[in-house]
């Protein structure tokens, strides 16, 4: 039951010929191979264990994978107080070290899309957002009108309020917002007075 309350979003793209993942969890695994998908990256917004449960099951079946993230994020996915799973079963689970770090703005170009990579700590200090076209995907910096966690091991408000500011002059209002948790919106729709929870919902 305690586990069924922190589910977060898998997203699955397909890039022509390839395949990339954004976050796992527990049902990454079944649908990539129900589907016949190998992926050949996956990107990792940040450490927390309901974004990256599986992650060294999908490495183990698909080796040719790279897996990409923060630095700082990479080396909590070792650490079950950091990736926060020893708060939620008790025990806590580790998972395998990131292939590729994201420093500040990178981009990987996959059949001919660009992914941009930006760092934007915060919520952790290792979050990372992903953008490919109209669209980002920005784990738990961003959700949809739900105030961002910011009393957790390896936040900082100090840099969540400039990651915020640098997403809002970034992108404009047509942007596809897929948060961590949640349904995709539009950034037209986002209340950022909320994310920086400095109104009441």
């Amino acid at each position: 039951i305690l586990w069924q309350r922190f589910t977060s979003n898998s997203y699955i793209i397909e890039l022509d010929n390839n395949v990339i993942v954004i976050d796992c969890n527990r049902n990454t695994f079944s649908h990539l191979i129900n589907n016949n998908y190998t992926p050949s990256y996956i990107f990792i917004t940040h450490e927390h264990f309901d974004h990256i449960e599986g992650l060294t099951k999908l490495k183990n079946h698909f080796p040719q994978m790279r897996i990409v993230s923060s630095r700082s994020s990479s080396n909590a996915f070792q650490d079950t107080s950091l990736n926060m799973s020893k708060y939620f079963n008790g025990i806590g689970f580790t998972e395998c070290y990131a292939d590729i770090f994201i420093e500040d703005i990178q981009e990987f170009c996959i059949s001919n899309t660009t992914i941009k990579c930006y760092n934007t700590p915060g919520h952790t200090i290792g979050c990372v957002i992903y953008q490919i076209n109209n669209m980002i995907f920005t784990g738990d910096t961003v959700l949809e009108n739900v105030r961002t966690p910011l009393n957790l091991l390896n936040s900082s408000k100090e840099d969540f309020i400039k990651s915020i500011d640098f997403i809002d002059s970034t992108f404009d209002d047509e942007t596809l917002i897929y948060p961590g948790h949640g349904n995709s919106f539009y950034k037209s729709k986002w209340d950022k007075s909320i994310t920086l929870n400095s109104k009441k919902t």
